[in-house]
């Protein structure tokens, strides 16, 4: 809890955060995203609210999607329901050393998906359920190094393994910020599935010729990457400022 406290005061400090980041590797949905957050303190406690501008891929789509609000996908949140959420039953597990540093590991059996929680409630949309939920964080600075989890495929009859790995960790202004998150997610689906998938996917395609020109490209390859075997793709941070002020509009 103290340590916590010190994240929030860290936080405390910024007004204002601008996130441009780059997506690579599979479902590529766009090609950057610029996320714009500004602090809102609600019951003195200090959140942010944030303002996604995406480019290229699916970004016209993208742009008209509310991801934006109060909590949305800011570090400090996600840390601080995580924390409201797994206290009175995350279970120490033992220690890991994950791209050399030294993790202390949680397990839970089942809970909600609060990175999700947010997003989700903007999307009138129920979070997914977890099992299996291993957090590694560095206790000396309270950073999420690693998160493995299980969620139910309906479709499948099964479980998708996800792992979610926050690297490269830099110092701006007050605070550590990952500059690399990397999820990887193994698709429970089997073979017969994966080619009845193919096949519907195949059917498809007549429908996106009634997307814009522009779309039909990302979306065809997003069709394709969901049924592969394993998906992987990583976020990488370009630029990003503290305390410099975001366009007044957001």
């Amino acid at each position: 809890k103290e340590k916590g406290d010190q994240y929030d005061k860290a936080y405390s400090e910024i007004d204002d955060m601008t996130v441009k980041m780059r997506l690579e590797g599979d479902m590529k949905a766009f090609d950057t995203a610029t996320m714009y957050y500004k602090k809102a303190v609600e019951d003195g406690q200090t959140s942010f609210r944030m303002h996604a501008v995406y480019e290229g891929g699916m970004s016209d789509m993208m742009n008209n999607i509310d991801f934006n609000g109060p909590g949305s996908t800011d570090m400090l949140s996600m840390n601080r329901m995580m924390y409201e959420q797994l206290k009175d039953v995350a279970v120490f597990e033992g220690t890991e050393r994950i791209n050399g540093v030294n993790t202390t590991v949680l397990y839970v059996a089942e809970t909600t998906d609060f990175m999700s929680m947010a997003e989700a409630s903007a999307m009138g949309d129920e979070p997914v359920e977890l099992k299996d939920l291993r957090i590694y964080i560095d206790e000396k600075k309270i950073l999420l190094h690693r998160m493995s989890m299980k969620a139910p495929v309906e479709e499948a009859g099964g479980d998708m393994q996800m792992t979610v790995e926050f690297g490269d960790y830099r110092k701006v202004g007050p605070i550590d910020h990952p500059f690399v998150t990397t999820m990887t997610m193994q698709n429970p689906l089997s073979s017969d599935q994966q080619a009845e998938m193919q096949a519907q996917m195949a059917q498809m395609e007549a429908m996106l010729e009634q997307l814009p020109e522009n779309q039909r490209g990302p979306v065809r390859d997003m069709m394709k990457s969901l049924g592969q075997q394993e998906l992987s793709f990583s976020m990488r941070v370009e630029d990003l400022k503290v305390n410099k002020g975001v366009p007044a509009e957001y």
